[in-house]
């Protein structure tokens, strides 16, 4: 195959991609997918968001669709951190687009900034700070989100664009008071034994796997990009469910779906 049309077959997705066993979830959980379709939506355990109390979502940009569907299901208090959007963004953005004449980011701006307003309100709370770095001018840190709070069944989503890696530590020190985790690993390739080592040092398991075929897939046939379900709870059956799972869908829909193998 020329290597052009071997990247484009890679940046398709049409290729299978190859994940170490300690990926593999632990048998079939009882799924459910929150999120609108294709990118933003997630696959997680029923019974972890049922039993939840409460929910933390680090990185939620112009989509806060898991965050409602989850709430639909169990409504219980939200903490949403991200430093990249606010009320002020927003009206920047629709001042910029408004003079540049860009109708279609001028809509969707403004959209933006209305179901915002509707949506984050009473105890759907939004902190626009980064999370990562201990006194940082519009930072927090992982360690200040849960020593501020009592809860001992939260539910915390996680998808702040490689900003990952620096939290592992911290997180492993909260982690018995996780109901569940659902994390995206941003060029996983790069830090495989780094978020082996972090699974392994969980009282957590693997109940769902899904690479984002937004990015490609190495040489070595590794997702770049791969979300990650970790559950509380035991799996309703021992076998895993074949992936991607019935009720994943393509990030990208013009592609189609990344297989998974496990060695």
């Amino acid at each position: 195959m020329r290597e052009a049309e071997r990247s484009r077959t890679q940046l398709s997705g049409e290729a299978s991609a190859n994940l170490e066993r300690f990926l593999k979830p632990a048998g079939t959980y009882d799924l459910v997918r929150l999120g609108r379709n294709h990118d933003g939506g997630y696959l997680v355990d029923r019974r972890d968001v049922l039993a939840s109390t409460a929910l933390i979502s680090l990185g939620i940009n112009d989509d806060w669709s898991f965050e409602n569907d989850f709430l639909t299901m169990n409504p219980v208090p939200l903490d949403a951190y991200d430093g990249s959007v606010s009320p002020r963004i927003y009206a920047r953005r629709i001042a910029k687009f408004a003079l540049a004449g860009d109708r279609r980011q001028l809509t969707s701006s403004v959209n933006a900034l209305r179901t915002y307003r509707r949506f984050f309100q009473k105890d759907r709370r939004h902190h626009p700070l980064m999370v990562g770095f201990a006194g940082a001018e519009g930072s927090t840190t992982l360690r200040e989100i849960f020593d501020d709070r009592s809860e001992t069944s939260v539910f915390l989503k996680i998808d702040i664009e490689g900003w990952e890696y620096r939290l592992l530590d911290d997180l492993v020190k909260y982690v018995d008071r996780l109901s569940s985790l659902a994390i995206e690993f941003h060029d996983y390739d790069l830090h495989v034994p780094r978020v082996r080592d972090f699974i392994a040092a969980t009282n957590l398991r693997v109940a769902h796997v899904h690479a984002n075929n937004w990015s490609p897939i190495s040489d070595m046939r590794t997702p770049l990009a791969l979300e990650v379900t970790l559950s509380s709870s035991n799996p309703v059956s021992p076998e895993p469910a074949p992936l991607p799972h019935p009720l994943d869908q393509p990030n990208n829909a013009t592609r189609p779906e990344i297989s998974i193998h496990f060695d």
